[in-house]
């Protein structure tokens, strides 16, 4: 959901073309979607961002469960060899 946006300003040529119609379907069906909720459709530019945060968010979990060597849920630790062994 990024790259299509970053590759219509970042290409040249009939390169191009292919990326603006991924993002013209991406916002087309963001659009359709936010009409049958209620919801701004102008919304859509913000599907770029928003993937970026969601890729930010598991990158950092990941980053967690990996130097904490395991994660911490309600005041418990749940070491990650038992996780991966589903002793928990």
């Amino acid at each position: 959901f990024v790259w299509p946006f970053v590759a219509v300003l970042a290409t040249h040529g009939w390169t191009r073309a292919p990326y603006a119609v991924a993002v013209a379907l991406v916002l087309g069906l963001f659009a359709g979607a936010a009409r049958e909720q209620k919801v701004r459709p102008w919304l859509g530019v913000a599907v770029p961002l928003a993937a970026i945060l969601f890729i930010v968010v598991v990158w950092n979990a990941m980053l967690y469960a990996l130097i904490h060597r395991g994660i911490e849920w309600r005041g418990t630790h749940y070491a990650l060899d038992e996780l991966r062994a589903n002793k928990v």
